[in-house]
C-alpha cells in the first residue's frame, strides 16, 4: 500500500465527521451532459446508506477512488460502527462493438418477421409487407458460425400479427385464437389448441413456461381487460390465469398488443405489457396477480413516449423526454423493481418508429433516418455507430449471447445489405 492510500484510509473517517457537521451543499451527482456523447451515470440513492448527508460522503469517496485508481474502499461508519463498501460508478466502455454484413438470405427481406434464437441458429419466418398489405409464409434459418442460410420447413400459412418465442427447444408462434410450435431438429410443426375467451395477440417465455396474452374479445378497440393463459405441453392445453380487469386508462395498453404498439417482456419476475404513452401492466406468475406500472419518473422533464425491451436480468425503457433544452431520448433500466435512470440525451428524430433490441448489457436502437445507436446500460454511455445498416425501420433481430443478428426491415437505402451482425465488446 502506498503512502497516499495509507493516508486516505486513516483520514477518511475524519472527513466523514466533517461532512456530517457541514450543512452547506457540496455538489450534486454528475449527470450526463446534453451536448456530450459519452459520460458516466450518477450514483443511485438506493445504493447509499440511509441517513442524512451520506450522499456527500459517497460522492467524495468516489472522487478519491477515481484519482487513486482504487477499485473500492471500505470505510467505518461513525454513527453505527458498520462498514460500507463504496464502489466507483460503472466504467464507460472503450469500444462500442463492431458491425459486419452477413450473407444474403434465400427469402425476401421484410419487417415484423417471427424471430428467435435457438442456441445455435437464428430463425426468421413469416412477417408482413407494409406497402403491399399481405403476410409472408416462408422462412429461413441463419447460422452465424458459417455465415450461411438454409430454407426452413414452413406450415404453409402466415399472419401479420404473429408473436413468437423460443422455449425448451421449440419455436412457438401465436396469433388470433391459436398457434403452432416448431421443432427445428425434427423439422416438424405441431398446431396448438385454440384458446377460449381471449384473442392471442402476444406471447412470452418465462423461465418455466410459454404464455399467451391478449384482449378478452377480438374487438380490441376500447378493450381494457387483458387475459393470460399458460400452455402445458404435456396435456396440450391452455391453463387460464385471472383476467386483468382494467379501466379506460389501460385500454390503449391492451389494444396496443393487437396493433403491434405494445411490447411484452419477461423481467425475470414479471410479465410486462408496455405501451409507449400509457405505461405498463405486469403479471406475476408465482402469485398469479396483476399490477399497473406507470412510466418511471424522469429527473429532468416530461416523457412523451417510450419503448420497452427485454434484457438479461430485467427490462430497459428508451424514453423521449422534453425538458428546458428541448427533446432528447434517455434510458431507464428496471432491475428488481428499482429503476435506474440515465440522462443520455440522444437525438433520435422520428422516435415513434424506433425499434430497440436487447443485447446483454447493451441495447441497440434502429431508426429509419439514422445509423443505429448502441447504448451501454450499466453506464448510460452511447455511440451512434457506423456499419452497413444506416436508416432501417422495423428490422428483425436475434441476440446470440455475443452477437446481435439483424435482418430485413424496411431500408432507406435500396442498395444497403439486407442483414448485418453486431458483435459486442469483450
Amino acid at each position: 500500500m502506498n503512502d497516499l492510500e495509507d493516508r486516505l484510509r486513516t483520514e477518511l473517517v475524519e472527513l466523514a465527521d466533517a461532512l456530517l457537521r457541514d450543512e452547506k451543499t457540496m455538489g450534486v451527482p454528475i449527470h450526463r451532459g446534453r451536448d456530450a456523447e459519452v459520460a458516466l451515470h450518477p450514483f443511485e440513492e438506493s445504493q447509499l446508506p440511509a441517513g442524512p448527508h451520506w450522499w456527500r460522503l459517497a460522492a467524495v469517496a468516489a472522487s478519491i477512488l477515481a484519482i487513486t485508481g482504487l477499485g473500492y474502499l471500505a470505510i467505518g461508519l461513525t454513527n453505527s460502527g458498520d462498514e460500507v463498501l463504496v464502489q466507483r460508478p460503472a466504467v464507460t466502455p472503450s469500444s462500442f462493438g463492431t458491425w459486419e454484413t452477413i450473407a444474403e438470405a434465400p427469402i425476401e427481406p421484410r419487417p415484423y418477421a417471427m424471430t428467435a434464437w435457438t442456441g445455435s441458429e437464428a430463425v426468421f419466418w413469416a412477417g408482413s409487407s407494409l406497402t403491399r398489405g399481405f403476410a409472408y409464409s416462408d422462412g429461413a434459418i441463419y447460422n452465424p458460425d458459417t455465415d450461411s442460410w438454409e430454407a426452413m420447413v414452413v406450415p404453409g400459412w402466415g399472419h401479420p400479427g404473429l408473436s413468437s418465442v423460443f422455449f425448451d427447444g421449440e419455436l412457438y408462434a401465436l396469433a388470433k385464437g391459436g398457434g403452432t410450435r416448431f421443432d427445428p431438429i425434427a423439422g416438424q410443426w405441431i398446431d396448438l389448441p385454440p384458446t377460449e375467451g381471449m384473442y392471442l395477440a402476444s406471447t412470452v417465455a418465462t423461465d418455466e413456461a410459454v404464455y399467451g396474452l391478449g384482449p378478452v374479445t377480438i374487438t380490441t378497440v376500447g378493450q381494457p381487460d387483458l387475459a393470460i393463459a399458460r400452455y402445458d405441453p404435456e396435456s396440450d392445453s391452455w391453463q387460464y390465469g385471472p383476467v386483468f380487469e382494467g379501466t379506460d386508462d389501460q385500454a390503449e395498453i391492451v389494444a396496443g398488443l393487437a396493433r403491434l404498439e405494445s411490447t411484452t417482456v419477461w423481467t425475470g419476475t414479471e410479465i410486462v405489457v408496455w405501451h409507449s404513452t400509457d405505461g405498463g401492466i405486469a403479471f406475476n406468475p408465482v402469485t398469479e396477480s396483476w399490477r399497473t406500472m406507470p412510466h418511471p419518473q424522469s429527473p429532468s422533464g416530461l416523457i412523451h413516449g417510450s419503448v420497452a425491451v427485454e434484457i438479461d436480468d430485467g427490462m430497459a425503457v428508451l424514453a423521449e423526454v422534453e425538458n428546458s433544452d428541448g427533446v432528447a431520448v434517455d434510458v431507464a433500466v428496471l432491475r428488481d423493481e428499482d429503476w435506474q435512470w440515465h440522462e443520455t440525451g440522444i437525438d433520435i428524430p422520428g422516435f415513434e418508429s424506433v425499434t430497440v433490441a436487447g443485447a446483454g448489457e447493451w441495447i441497440v436502437a434502429f431508426t429509419a433516418d439514422q445509423a443505429p445507436v448502441v447504448i451501454h446500460l450499466p453506464s448510460g454511455a452511447w455511440q451512434r455507430t457506423g456499419g452497413p445498416l444506416s436508416g432501417i425501420d422495423a428490422p428483425n433481430t436475434a441476440w446470440t449471447g455475443d452477437q446481435l443478428i439483424v435482418w430485413g426491415g424496411v431500408k432507406a437505402d435500396a442498395d444497403a445489405p439486407n442483414g448485418a451482425r453486431w458483435t459486442a465488446p469483450r
